[in-house]
Protein backbone atom coordinates (compact mmCIF):
# COMPACT_ATOMS: atom_id res chain seq x y z
CA UNK A 1 0.00 0.00 0.00
CA UNK A 2 1.39 3.69 -0.75
CA UNK A 3 2.56 5.98 1.80
CA UNK A 4 0.05 8.91 2.50
CA UNK A 5 2.18 11.25 1.74
CA UNK A 6 2.14 9.71 -2.08
CA UNK A 7 -1.72 10.00 -2.09
CA UNK A 8 -0.88 14.21 -0.85
CA UNK A 9 1.26 14.75 -3.55
CA UNK A 10 -1.56 13.69 -6.36
CA UNK A 11 -4.22 15.73 -5.05
CA UNK A 12 -2.81 18.52 -6.69
CA UNK A 13 -1.83 16.47 -10.29
CA UNK A 14 -3.68 14.94 -12.96
CA UNK A 15 -2.03 11.37 -11.52
CA UNK A 16 -3.32 8.84 -11.65
CA UNK A 17 -4.58 10.35 -14.92
CA UNK A 18 -3.65 11.95 -17.89
CA UNK A 19 -3.63 16.05 -17.81
CA UNK A 20 -5.71 17.46 -20.19
CA UNK A 21 -6.48 21.63 -20.76
CA UNK A 22 -9.24 23.44 -19.22
CA UNK A 23 -11.01 20.78 -17.81
CA UNK A 24 -14.94 21.76 -16.48
CA UNK A 25 -14.98 18.93 -13.96
CA UNK A 26 -11.68 18.27 -12.18
CA UNK A 27 -11.63 14.89 -10.22
CA UNK A 28 -8.04 15.27 -9.17
CA UNK A 29 -8.46 15.54 -4.98
CA UNK A 30 -10.80 12.87 -5.65
CA UNK A 31 -9.10 10.03 -6.94
CA UNK A 32 -5.60 9.75 -5.83
CA UNK A 33 -4.21 6.69 -7.35
CA UNK A 34 -5.91 3.79 -9.82
CA UNK A 35 -4.66 0.26 -11.47
CA UNK A 36 -6.19 -1.80 -14.56
CA UNK A 37 -5.68 -5.10 -15.34
CA UNK A 38 -7.15 -5.97 -19.06
CA UNK A 39 -8.42 -9.19 -19.43
CA UNK A 40 -6.60 -12.20 -21.52
CA UNK A 41 -10.40 -12.25 -23.72
CA UNK A 42 -9.34 -8.59 -24.96
CA UNK A 43 -7.25 -7.50 -27.60
CA UNK A 44 -5.79 -4.62 -25.73
CA UNK A 45 -2.81 -2.59 -27.23
CA UNK A 46 -0.98 -0.34 -25.10
CA UNK A 47 0.31 1.84 -28.11
CA UNK A 48 -3.24 2.62 -29.45
CA UNK A 49 -5.98 1.79 -27.18
CA UNK A 50 -6.54 3.20 -23.32
CA UNK A 51 -8.43 3.09 -20.35
CA UNK A 52 -10.13 6.36 -19.40
CA UNK A 53 -12.68 7.97 -16.97
CA UNK A 54 -16.15 8.26 -18.89
CA UNK A 55 -18.60 9.70 -16.82
CA UNK A 56 -18.77 10.57 -13.25
CA UNK A 57 -22.46 9.89 -11.75
CA UNK A 58 -23.56 11.54 -8.10
CA UNK A 59 -26.50 9.73 -6.22
CA UNK A 60 -27.52 10.96 -2.45
CA UNK A 61 -24.39 10.88 -0.73
CA UNK A 62 -22.50 8.68 -2.92
CA UNK A 63 -20.23 8.58 -6.30
CA UNK A 64 -20.03 6.15 -9.05
CA UNK A 65 -17.21 6.34 -10.82
CA UNK A 66 -17.70 4.85 -15.00
CA UNK A 67 -14.02 3.81 -16.71
CA UNK A 68 -14.01 1.41 -20.05
CA UNK A 69 -11.52 1.24 -22.96
CA UNK A 70 -11.86 1.62 -26.33
CA UNK A 71 -9.40 -1.72 -27.11
CA UNK A 72 -11.41 -4.57 -29.19
CA UNK A 73 -13.23 -6.97 -27.73
CA UNK A 74 -13.86 -4.37 -24.85
CA UNK A 75 -17.36 -2.58 -26.15
CA UNK A 76 -20.25 -2.49 -24.64
CA UNK A 77 -17.94 -3.42 -20.75
CA UNK A 78 -16.79 -0.49 -17.86
CA UNK A 79 -15.65 -0.76 -14.47
CA UNK A 80 -17.80 0.71 -12.15
CA UNK A 81 -16.89 1.79 -8.61
CA UNK A 82 -19.63 3.02 -6.15
CA UNK A 83 -18.02 5.30 -3.62
CA UNK A 84 -19.88 6.19 -0.64
CA UNK A 85 -19.63 9.80 0.53
CA UNK A 86 -18.27 8.81 3.96
CA UNK A 87 -15.26 6.69 2.59
CA UNK A 88 -11.97 7.38 4.28
CA UNK A 89 -9.46 8.82 2.53
CA UNK A 90 -7.02 6.36 1.21
CA UNK A 91 -9.73 4.00 0.87
CA UNK A 92 -8.57 1.89 -2.03
CA UNK A 93 -12.38 0.42 -3.93
CA UNK A 94 -11.27 -2.65 -6.41
CA UNK A 95 -14.19 -3.96 -9.23
CA UNK A 96 -14.17 -6.57 -11.83
CA UNK A 97 -15.11 -5.52 -15.37
CA UNK A 98 -18.93 -5.70 -16.06
CA UNK A 99 -21.47 -5.60 -18.60
CA UNK A 100 -25.27 -5.09 -17.79
CA UNK A 101 -24.18 -5.20 -14.00
CA UNK A 102 -22.92 -8.56 -14.42
CA UNK A 103 -19.43 -9.14 -13.66
CA UNK A 104 -16.57 -10.83 -15.90
CA UNK A 105 -13.13 -11.05 -14.14
CA UNK A 106 -11.73 -12.11 -17.73
CA UNK A 107 -12.52 -8.90 -18.91
CA UNK A 108 -10.34 -7.52 -16.58
CA UNK A 109 -10.22 -5.87 -13.13
CA UNK A 110 -9.27 -2.23 -11.86
CA UNK A 111 -8.98 -0.19 -8.40
CA UNK A 112 -9.46 3.41 -7.49
CA UNK A 113 -7.94 4.98 -4.35
CA UNK A 114 -10.32 7.80 -2.83
CA UNK A 115 -8.50 10.96 -1.88
CA UNK A 116 -10.99 14.07 -0.82
CA UNK A 117 -15.13 13.59 -1.86
CA UNK A 118 -16.51 16.98 -0.85
CA UNK A 119 -15.75 18.85 -4.50
CA UNK A 120 -17.25 16.29 -6.94
CA UNK A 121 -20.17 15.30 -3.94
CA UNK A 122 -21.06 19.20 -4.50
CA UNK A 123 -21.75 18.89 -7.92
CA UNK A 124 -25.10 17.98 -7.13
CA UNK A 125 -27.09 14.81 -8.13
CA UNK A 126 -25.98 13.84 -11.98
CA UNK A 127 -24.59 12.22 -14.51
CA UNK A 128 -21.82 13.92 -15.95
CA UNK A 129 -20.65 12.55 -19.14
CA UNK A 130 -16.93 13.96 -19.51
CA UNK A 131 -15.76 15.28 -22.74
CA UNK A 132 -13.35 14.83 -23.34
CA UNK A 133 -12.72 11.55 -21.30
CA UNK A 134 -9.96 12.06 -19.10
CA UNK A 135 -7.23 8.88 -19.87
CA UNK A 136 -5.67 6.50 -17.28
CA UNK A 137 -2.09 7.18 -17.18
CA UNK A 138 -0.49 4.04 -19.52
CA UNK A 139 1.92 2.93 -16.96
CA UNK A 140 -1.06 2.16 -14.46
CA UNK A 141 -2.47 -0.03 -17.34
CA UNK A 142 -1.58 -4.11 -18.03
CA UNK A 143 -2.96 -6.44 -19.92
CA UNK A 144 -2.97 -10.06 -20.40
CA UNK A 145 -3.76 -10.65 -23.61
CA UNK A 146 -1.78 -13.37 -25.35
CA UNK A 147 -0.71 -14.66 -21.64
CA UNK A 148 -2.78 -17.81 -20.68
CA UNK A 149 -4.57 -20.42 -22.97
CA UNK A 150 -8.33 -19.79 -23.09
CA UNK A 151 -9.16 -22.43 -26.28
CA UNK A 152 -8.26 -25.12 -27.70
CA UNK A 153 -8.77 -26.72 -31.00
CA UNK A 154 -7.40 -29.65 -32.55
CA UNK A 155 -5.72 -29.67 -36.04
CA UNK A 156 -4.20 -31.51 -38.26
CA UNK A 157 -1.49 -30.39 -41.06
CA UNK A 158 -2.55 -32.93 -44.41
CA UNK A 159 0.51 -35.17 -45.29
CA UNK A 160 0.73 -37.46 -48.31
CA UNK A 161 3.60 -39.62 -48.30
CA UNK A 162 7.82 -38.23 -49.38
CA UNK A 163 7.91 -38.48 -52.53
CA UNK A 164 10.12 -41.44 -53.53
CA UNK A 165 13.60 -40.58 -55.48
CA UNK A 166 14.00 -43.18 -57.96
CA UNK A 167 15.56 -42.55 -60.85
CA UNK A 168 13.40 -41.87 -64.55
CA UNK A 169 13.63 -44.28 -67.12
CA UNK A 170 15.59 -43.13 -70.31
CA UNK A 171 12.24 -43.23 -72.25
CA UNK A 172 10.98 -41.07 -69.65
CA UNK A 173 10.49 -37.30 -70.85
CA UNK A 174 11.99 -34.44 -68.53
CA UNK A 175 8.30 -32.97 -68.33
CA UNK A 176 6.96 -36.22 -66.83
CA UNK A 177 10.08 -36.95 -64.67
CA UNK A 178 9.62 -33.53 -63.50
CA UNK A 179 5.82 -33.55 -62.34
CA UNK A 180 6.12 -36.85 -61.04
CA UNK A 181 8.84 -35.83 -58.65
CA UNK A 182 7.08 -32.47 -57.41
CA UNK A 183 6.15 -32.69 -53.56
CA UNK A 184 2.48 -32.77 -53.01
CA UNK A 185 1.39 -28.72 -51.83
CA UNK A 186 -0.60 -28.79 -48.72
CA UNK A 187 -2.36 -25.59 -47.65
CA UNK A 188 -5.07 -26.61 -45.49
CA UNK A 189 -4.87 -27.79 -42.00
CA UNK A 190 -7.72 -30.65 -40.76
CA UNK A 191 -9.64 -29.46 -37.87
CA UNK A 192 -12.05 -32.61 -36.81
CA UNK A 193 -14.41 -31.10 -34.50
CA UNK A 194 -14.49 -27.44 -32.86
CA UNK A 195 -13.11 -26.17 -29.46
CA UNK A 196 -12.28 -28.44 -26.42
CA UNK A 197 -14.36 -28.07 -23.46
CA UNK A 198 -14.18 -29.31 -20.00
CA UNK A 199 -11.25 -30.70 -17.62
CA UNK A 200 -8.43 -30.62 -20.74
CA UNK A 201 -5.06 -33.29 -20.19
CA UNK A 202 -2.17 -33.32 -22.30
CA UNK A 203 -0.11 -36.47 -22.81
CA UNK A 204 2.94 -36.84 -24.74
CA UNK A 205 2.82 -38.19 -27.91
CA UNK A 206 4.83 -39.04 -30.80
CA UNK A 207 8.64 -37.40 -30.57
CA UNK A 208 6.85 -35.18 -28.01
CA UNK A 209 7.15 -34.47 -24.24
CA UNK A 210 4.77 -32.52 -21.95
CA UNK A 211 6.19 -30.44 -19.20
CA UNK A 212 4.39 -28.96 -16.22
CA UNK A 213 6.33 -25.47 -15.85
CA UNK A 214 4.99 -24.72 -11.65
CA UNK A 215 6.92 -21.64 -11.14
CA UNK A 216 5.15 -19.83 -14.77
CA UNK A 217 2.10 -21.50 -14.39
CA UNK A 218 2.30 -22.85 -17.48
CA UNK A 219 2.69 -26.48 -20.01
CA UNK A 220 5.22 -26.77 -22.08
CA UNK A 221 4.63 -28.98 -25.04
CA UNK A 222 8.08 -29.43 -26.83
CA UNK A 223 9.03 -31.75 -30.07
CA UNK A 224 11.83 -33.60 -29.26
CA UNK A 225 13.15 -36.84 -31.42
CA UNK A 226 11.73 -40.17 -29.25
CA UNK A 227 10.44 -38.81 -26.46
CA UNK A 228 7.12 -39.20 -25.44
CA UNK A 229 5.66 -42.44 -27.05
CA UNK A 230 9.38 -42.90 -29.16
CA UNK A 231 9.26 -43.01 -32.93
CA UNK A 232 6.09 -43.81 -34.41
CA UNK A 233 6.27 -47.41 -35.84
CA UNK A 234 4.51 -46.20 -39.25
CA UNK A 235 4.81 -43.08 -41.07
CA UNK A 236 1.00 -42.74 -40.86
CA UNK A 237 -0.81 -40.93 -44.13
CA UNK A 238 -3.14 -37.90 -42.63
CA UNK A 239 -6.43 -37.30 -44.81
CA UNK A 240 -9.87 -35.94 -44.62
CA UNK A 241 -10.72 -38.90 -43.05
CA UNK A 242 -7.86 -38.10 -40.29
CA UNK A 243 -4.68 -40.30 -39.11
CA UNK A 244 -4.47 -44.05 -40.32
CA UNK A 245 -3.86 -46.42 -37.35
CA UNK A 246 -4.30 -49.78 -38.77
CA UNK A 247 -1.97 -51.03 -41.61
CA UNK A 248 -2.77 -54.91 -41.16
CA UNK A 249 -6.11 -54.09 -41.77
CA UNK A 250 -5.18 -52.76 -45.28
CA UNK A 251 -5.10 -49.24 -44.28
CA UNK A 252 -2.56 -47.24 -46.30
CA UNK A 253 0.44 -45.95 -44.72
CA UNK A 254 3.64 -45.18 -46.01
CA UNK A 255 6.75 -46.61 -44.71
CA UNK A 256 6.92 -49.84 -41.96
CA UNK A 257 9.83 -49.41 -39.30
CA UNK A 258 11.04 -52.57 -40.78
CA UNK A 259 12.23 -51.15 -43.73
CA UNK A 260 14.87 -48.91 -42.39
CA UNK A 261 18.36 -49.93 -40.39
CA UNK A 262 17.30 -47.08 -37.43
CA UNK A 263 20.75 -48.74 -35.00
CA UNK A 264 23.46 -51.13 -35.40
CA UNK A 265 25.10 -52.62 -31.95
CA UNK A 266 23.18 -50.38 -29.68
CA UNK A 267 24.02 -46.89 -31.51
CA UNK A 268 20.58 -45.48 -32.20
CA UNK A 269 21.10 -43.12 -35.59
CA UNK A 270 18.11 -40.74 -34.66
CA UNK A 271 19.17 -39.66 -31.40
CA UNK A 272 23.11 -39.82 -32.06
CA UNK A 273 23.04 -39.29 -35.62
CA UNK A 274 26.30 -39.17 -37.43
CA UNK A 275 28.07 -41.53 -39.52
CA UNK A 276 29.16 -45.39 -39.55
CA UNK A 277 31.62 -47.22 -41.62
CA UNK A 278 31.16 -50.70 -42.65
CA UNK A 279 35.01 -52.10 -42.47
CA UNK A 280 34.05 -55.79 -44.19
CA UNK A 281 36.53 -58.54 -44.14
CA UNK A 282 37.49 -60.83 -46.69
CA UNK A 283 34.86 -63.13 -48.03
CA UNK A 284 32.18 -60.67 -47.94
CA UNK A 285 30.69 -57.83 -50.73
CA UNK A 286 29.46 -54.57 -49.89
CA UNK A 287 26.97 -53.34 -52.67
CA UNK A 288 25.64 -49.76 -52.25
CA UNK A 289 21.95 -48.81 -53.73
CA UNK A 290 22.06 -45.33 -53.59
CA UNK A 291 18.41 -44.60 -55.52
CA UNK A 292 16.69 -47.03 -53.12
CA UNK A 293 18.15 -46.01 -49.85
CA UNK A 294 19.99 -49.79 -49.26
CA UNK A 295 23.64 -51.29 -49.18
CA UNK A 296 23.70 -55.06 -49.59
CA UNK A 297 26.24 -57.13 -47.56
CA UNK A 298 26.70 -60.94 -48.98
CA UNK A 299 29.12 -63.47 -49.33
CA UNK A 300 31.35 -64.39 -52.01
CA UNK A 301 31.05 -66.99 -53.26
CA UNK A 302 34.62 -68.86 -53.75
Amino acid sequence: MAEREFYNGNEYIAYPLVARDSPIINPFDTLVDAGFMVGPSVDYDPTTNSVYLFQITVSGLSLIFDFRSDAVGFAGYRWLFTVPADTAYGCTISTNAEIALVEDETMGYGFITIGHMDRMIALGDGTYTLSPVWNVEPALVQTLNGSRVERIILANDARACPVQCNPPSPSSSSSSSSSSSAAPTQETYLVPGGELVGDVKFKGGFNCDVSLLVGLNAVEIGANRDSGEGKPCYDWIIDQAGMHKDPDGGVPYCEACSEFISTINGNNFNTKGGKVRLNIPAGALVTPDKENHRITIRLKPY
